[in-house]
């Protein structure tokens, strides 16, 4: 039979760096649905980008209506 070590987590773990506008720009693309770029117009479908952006801020603005709605009541 042999031993089996458990390796300890290292306690002075370093955090990732978080670059703010990186960070920001992700945060843009999940909530419009597409590409920063994309959105700018850089790239892509102009049509397809501003449908895709359209349908999320309508979902997202029902989501936002629909929760203040049971807050109401």
């Amino acid at each position: 039979m042999s031993a089996h070590i458990i390796p300890f987590p290292l306690r002075n773990k370093q955090p990732k760096a978080v670059d703010p506008f990186e960070e920001a720009l992700a945060e843009m693309e999940k909530r419009l649905g597409v590409s920063v770029f994309d959105y700018l117009g850089f790239s892509g479908d102009p049509e397809e980008t501003n449908r895709i952006v359209e349908r999320n801020m309508i979902r997202e603005t029902l989501k936002i209506r629909t929760k203040l709605i049971s807050v109401k009541k």
